[in-house]
Order: structure tokens, then C-alpha cells, then sequence
């Protein structure tokens, strides 16, 4: 009789770890992908394709570069979700440092660690060349999502539009004077 009320306390032991889940508090996460769309071709583009030759994790394509959509090349460098909350139907800012997460443009996916308030959010998603510090791509309107605490939000994929703001050459880099297609 002893043996068995042992085991049901360690069954019990065990269901209570696994259906607490990995995470604990209040915090929620989002995962999600991106494809970059070149805007003058209207071709999608994997960002696994293109990884950034100096190893940084960035997404790179070369005026030139074989199999380059973009006339004019393009550098993203890295991709941010940024979040704010929806109170009363306003977007309104959150604390600094849940308001924005960022990540390699090469990886294509990722999940922000668990610090996300929950709550209805709206979550856009651009991406930049830290380089320059321009948005080289932008995301759809926001996306409206409701956190939940400790679970995980998707927002399958976002495709990131690239604006060709800058003439990129694999010998001299960023060519800043040349804008919006006005490539030569």
C-alpha cells in the first residue's frame, strides 16, 4: 500500500512540473519568420540566401552579385519586432526594453525571449543596416496579437519589403548618395 502512494505522489510531482510549462511570471514571447520581397521586381528572397560575407549574420546582396535581384544591391542587417500595447484601440509604449527585440536578418526566424507584457500588443516588424543605421525593409501595417503569460504568440511569416535606398558594391560598401532606385 506504501509503494503505491509513493508513486502517486511522484506521478503528481511530475504532472505539476510539465504543465507549468518552461517559463514562469507574467511575460508572454512572439515567434516568428521573415522573407525579404525585392519592391522593384516584386521577387520573394530567403534570407538564408544572401548571408553577409563578413560572418556578422546579416542578410547582403551586391550590385552585380550573381543571381542579386535588386538592381542597386542591399544591406539588412538586422530585423526588429517592435511592440506596443493597445489600450482603448491606441497604440501605446511599453517599457524599453520589451519595446523592441532584434535579430541576425540571416537566421529567416526567431522567438523574443520572454518579456512581452500580456495584453493586446501590436507588433510590426522592420529591418535595418546597422551600418548605416537606415531601414533597408519594411513590414506589413501592425499586426495585432494578444499575449498570453508564458506562452508563445506566431506570427508566421512577415514579408519585409526592400527599399533600395543604397548602392552596394562588394568593393567599396555603402554608396549613400544614390536614392530609391536611382541606382546608374
Amino acid at each position: 500500500m506504501w509503494g503505491l502512494g509513493r508513486w502517486n505522489v511522484a506521478v503528481l510531482a511530475i504532472l505539476s512540473v510539465a504543465l507549468t510549462g518552461c517559463s514562469k511570471g507574467s511575460f508572454g514571447a512572439v515567434s516568428f519568420r521573415w522573407r525579404l520581397v525585392d519592391k522593384a521586381s516584386g521577387q520573394l528572397v530567403s534570407a538564408r540566401d544572401y548571408p553577409d560575407p563578413s560572418g556578422s549574420g546579416g542578410c547582403r546582396c551586391f550590385r552585380g552579385q550573381v543571381g542579386c535581384v535588386a538592381s542597386c544591391g542591399w544591406a539588412v542587417g538586422r530585423v526588429r519586432l517592435h511592440a506596443s500595447q493597445l489600450v482603448d484601440g491606441v497604440p501605446t509604449p511599453i517599457a524599453l526594453d520589451q519595446a523592441t527585440t532584434e535579430f541576425a536578418c540571416s537566421v529567416g526566424e526567431a522567438t523574443t525571449p520572454f518579456r512581452l507584457p500580456a495584453g493586446t500588443l501590436t507588433l510590426s516588424v522592420d529591418g535595418y543596416d546597422p551600418d548605416s543605421d537606415v531601414i533597408q525593409a519594411t513590414g506589413p501595417s501592425p499586426i495585432i496579437r494578444t499575449i498570453v503569460p508564458t506562452q508563445v504568440v506566431n506570427l508566421d511569416i512577415v514579408e519585409l519589403a526592400i527599399a533600395q535606398q543604397q548602392i552596394y558594391s562588394a568593393d567599396a560598401g555603402p554608396v549613400p548618395s544614390v536614392l530609391d532606385f536611382g541606382c546608374p
